[in-house]
């Protein structure tokens, strides 16, 4: 259910307001006919101990589900002009929105959002924003099967390991609640007069991410409890047979759990660049776009064992996968659009410099893991180039626009990062930042009737 509209007028100009409600039910379900979770009754059975009645198999890959979640949501949302563009100041504009959210596995969130645009003379326009944002955890990482399989560990506790293998227990964890972020964003807006087809933008953010989501490794688990003496929330997800407080062998650890958790922290801040322009030419338009970001900050912690430092910027194996960001990345592109259908386009991808190893406020012991000889890797540019045509045919819209395509047009090859992969098995680079296929071509036809 939503309403919106414009309920009335300020001195400056009407009031835009928005209302709704929603109500959600999501469900998952996952069936087998053989459930591996089940326990075992070994009486009878030779060879078996009571050691293995904890699961009908000495491993579980696949545990069956069955949840769902109710969600009810109230919104609200205000626009107010303070100041029209025939005052004084200038056009300003105030808006605000709030959420309420009741979730049946965590509880009730509450999300906001305020902003305002200041737009003194028509060239320019200001904006900034602070916001309160959450992401709810999905249905899989709620109730996803419960699998298992079992590992030796030593335990810190006791001092002792289970001999015969600790069970290690993953999958959904009904208990995570929303991940939380603050966010701030600052900017400004430029569409100067002089040059009515060109528009420039420059704004700042500032996000902080608390009770991320995450994965540890049961070693993670079991140290990240000890290091809080037994009052961490990772302290859930061990089981003992004795309370925290004694470290007899007789309190080694039984089992452990190493599914999802809200364990994570992320911190980063940046600007974000976008200059857009475009002119006729001939008997169509040409327009140039460039996106860049500057990275001023990228911190994530997996867990409290590790130290929540920025590596906007570093390169090192040490740190979890996905933290690697360079400090500058971009795009730059050319498009053209004849009114015959001819369409051509040239991109630029850039990927900023790395420096290897060394992070700051990493410990000597950390830093000095991996060792490379050249401490910076390249930046590195990717070219790709498109061709099209449009043609129209038959009655009505009907249209058809084939196309060729030419991804690293260059062939440029990604820079040799060395890492922890078997030698010969992976070609030596980070994966999810560049390119590792090399030029390669499409070619295609498209048909709208």
């Amino acid at each position: 259910f939503s309403v919106s509209g414009q309920p009335f007028s300020t001195w400056a100009g009407p009031v835009g307001v928005s209302v709704g409600a929603e109500y959600r039910r999501n469900t998952l379900v996952t069936t087998s006919n053989s459930d591996p979770a089940l326990t075992l009754d070994p009486t009878g059975i030779r060879g078996l101990t009571t050691l293995r009645a904890n699961n009908a198999f000495n491993i579980t890959n696949t545990g069956v589900a069955d949840g769902k979640t109710d969600v009810k949501e109230a919104n609200i949302e205000v626009s107010v002009p303070l100041a029209n563009r025939d005052s004084a100041v200038g056009e300003v504009v105030v808006t605000g929105a709030g959420r309420w959210t009741d979730y049946k596995t965590s509880g009730t969130e509450y999300t906001w959002k305020a902003g305002a645009t200041w737009e003194p003379i028509p060239d320019i326009r200001l904006r900034v924003t602070r916001s309160r944002d959450i992401r709810a955890p999905n249905l899989f990482e709620l109730f996803a099967g419960r699998t298992s399989t079992r590992g030796p560990f030593a335990d810190p506790h006791t001092g002792v390991s289970n001999p015969v293998g600790t069970f290690v227990f993953s999958g959904g964890n009904p208990n995570l609640k929303p991940e939380k972020a603050d966010t701030f964003t600052a900017g400004v807006v430029l569409a100067p007069s002089f040059a009515p087809r060109l528009r420039l933008s420059v704004d700042y953010y500032d996000l902080k991410l608390k009770d991320a989501i995450t994965t540890l490794t049961p070693v993670q688990v079991i140290q990240a409890c000890e290091n809080s003496g037994g009052t961490g929330p990772e302290c859930a997800n061990v089981d003992r047979p004795l309370p925290f407080s004694d470290r007899s062998p007789a309190n080694v650890v039984t089992s452990v759990f190493a599914g999802s958790i809200n364990a994570a922290r992320l911190e980063t801040k940046g600007l974000d660049i976008e200059a857009t322009y475009w002119a006729p030419l001939g008997s169509g338009t040409l327009g140039f776009r460039a996106l860049a970001n500057h990275l001023i900050r990228y911190a994530s912690q997996n867990s409290s064992l590790e130290p929540l430092v920025s590596q906007a910027g570093y390169f090192d194996y040490t740190l979890a996968t996905g933290t690697i960001q360079p400090k500058w990345r971009g795009t730059a592109s050319v498009t053209y659009k004849s009114d015959a259908g001819l369409g051509l386009f040239l991109q630029a991808r850039y990927i900023g410099k790395l420096k290897m190893g060394e992070i700051p406020g990493l410990s000597v012991a950390a830093r000095e893991t991996n060792v490379f000889e050249d401490k910076t890797t390249e930046a590195v540019v990717y070219v790709d180039a498109n061709i099209s045509q449009t043609i129209k045919h038959g009655p009505g819209d009907s249209e058809l626009e084939v196309f060729a395509n030419v991804n690293n047009v260059f062939n440029k090859q990604p820079p040799v990062i060395p890492g922890n992969s078997l030698i010969g098995a992976l070609y030596p680079t980070y994966m999810p930042l560049y390119d590792v296929m090399g030029r390669y071509f499409t070619v295609g036809a498209k048909i709208n009737f």
